[in-house]
């Protein structure tokens, strides 16, 4: 992979080159941040925070970028939990402009968020940070929305992508052994 950036297309067809043959939701969803991050060069940050059991409460999931102080959102917290609320992608240009931004890195300026839909579902979210003012366009939203879509087809629609570790209540038992 190239770290240049790479239109739309070129950023989807490495997603679906490093993803399609795999069935585990931990490992797909790993790769996307991966791919997301060495294509845009101004993503610092590139990471999930998904549902776990508690409804109200998002759990880091797999990411890209510096080490994160927040591991647990709850619904009702920060520009993730505004996005996950309003169902819609949520696009900060200056972090520093909003007191419901939840800081945890004093280097990022700006955030976009954007929302893993199931029909009205709310399953987590794809969270975006960059060092640069307003660093977020229309191609950053476009891009970010069709992975989301693409990640709900793939990991929770079609049941193809095994979930792991989150919950394990919603796996199927593991074959028996012997």
């Amino acid at each position: 992979m190239s770290s240049e950036a790479r239109t739309l297309d070129e950023v989807l067809s490495d997603i679906r080159l490093y993803t399609d043959h795999e069935d585990d939701r931990t490992a797909v969803l790993a790769n996307v941040a991966a791919v997301l991050k060495a294509h845009r060069p101004h993503y610092a940050w590139v990471g999930f925070y998904l549902f776990g059991r508690d409804p109200e409460e998002m759990i880091l999931g797999p990411y890209q970028g510096p080490p994160t102080c927040t591991t647990r959102i709850p619904m009702s917290a920060g520009m993730c939990g505004l996005a996950a609320r309003e169902r819609k992608t949520i696009v900060l240009p200056d972090v520093r402009s909003d007191p419901r931004y939840i800081a945890c890195s004093s280097t990022v300026r700006s955030e976009i968020v954007v929302p893993l839909l199931d029909g009205e579902r709310i399953l987590g979210v794809l969270d975006v940070d960059s060092d640069a003012i307003d660093a977020f366009g229309l191609d950053d939203q476009s891009l970010l929305e069709a992975t989301a879509n693409y990640l709900v087809e793939k990991c929770w629609r079609r049941g193809g992508a095994h979930r792991s570790g989150c919950d394990a209540s919603r796996q199927s038992a593991p074959p028996p052994v012997g």
